[in-house]
Formats: C-alpha cells, structure tokens, sequence
C-alpha cells in the first residue's frame, strides 16, 4: 500500500510540472499564458522573452489580427509578389537598414495604417518624428502609445505580488509563480473555492 500511495505521488508531482511550464503574465486578455519564460525566468536570463513587446512580437505577429484590427492591407502592399519589399526582404525594410523611401510602400490610400478605423490618427500619431519608429526593434515604445500603460515595461512581471489593469479596465491580481502557488491554486480550483 505505501508503494501504490508513492506512486500515486509521483504521478501527481510528474503531472505538476509537466504542466508548470505556463504562469499568468501581465497581458491583456486577447493574449494567452507566457510558456516557458513566465517559470524559467532565472535559467534563461533576465533579456529572454522580457522587456519590450518586440521581443515576443518580432515578426511572430498574429497577421490575421493585425489586418483586422488595422488596414486590412498592412502586410500584402508590401510583401506580395516580386517587388523590391517582398516577404523575404521584410528584416531589411522593417529594421530601418535601407534607404528606401516610405512612400515606395505606402502610397495614396495605403498611406495612413489606421484608415480603418481612424479616430484622428495622423502619421505623427504613431511615427512622431521617427519614420521607423514602429517598427520592429522599436515596438516597446510605439505599442503602448495605442495599447495603454500595460505595454509599458516587463509583460511578465515575476516580482511577487502586483495588480494591473487589463485592456477591459478591470483590475487583476498577478502572483509570483511557486509550485506551492500552482498546487493551491489547482486544490482550490478542484474544490471550487477561490
């Protein structure tokens, strides 16, 4: 019997940290748990996956998202067919290294990103006086002039205990992980308690 409970045991912890590799991180609610990073913070070093929004959404952008929440013609007028801007010169153009002209890309109706959904928007409202200013290596300080104070900073905050607001505007609890936290958590859960 004290056989059958150890194994049990170690099923249970196995099944613990096969699970583990996901902590809640401070994003808004349309993102989804950090793997990895959010628990192995200390073994991958401070710079992995932290900091700036670039370093998550470095040309791993959810494109689908991006056409509907922007011009639906964002990523094609610049990286479909044989032109000089396609897809596989995206790093180049993106990263500012080439003396292209903005307006070889984003001419006339294509100009303005935001014509979708634009509330007053300029080319300053975004690129200030930058002209490469949203782009990759700069998302940390462009993102948070639409997507609010949440993008400012680390997304996960691995510091103890912090509230922050989402993008609904409602209030959150974020807490360190621990597998004491995660095994509570779990307890409570199964229980249906808080």
């Amino acid at each position: 019997m004290i056989i059958f409970r150890k194994n049990v045991l170690l099923y249970i912890l196995f099944f613990i940290i096969l699970i583990s590799g996901y902590a809640k991180a401070e994003m808004p609610a349309s993102h989804k748990p950090v793997p990895c990073i959010g628990c192995h913070q200390e073994t991958l070093g401070a710079d992995s996956g932290i900091g700036e929004c670039g370093n998550c959404h470095y040309y791993g952008l959810d494109v689908d998202k991006l056409q509907t929440e922007h011009n639906p013609k964002i990523c094609t007028i610049c990286h479909i067919g044989n032109t000089t801007a396609n897809g596989d010169e995206r790093e180049i153009f993106h990263n500012g290294h080439t003396a292209v002209n903005c307006t070889q890309c984003h001419v006339e109706d294509n100009f303005t990103v935001l014509k979708i959904k634009n509330d007053g928007f300029k080319c300053v409202s975004c690129h200030g006086t930058e002209v490469h200013s949203i782009h990759a290596k700069n998302l940390g300080k462009s993102c948070k002039i639409c997507h609010g104070s949440w993008a400012a900073g680390k997304v996960y905050q691995g510091e103890g205990v912090s509230s922050s607001t989402n993008s609904s505007g409602e209030k959150e609890r974020l807490e360190r992980f621990t597998i004491f936290n995660f095994i509570r958590n779990l307890f409570n859960a199964l229980l249906g308690l808080k």
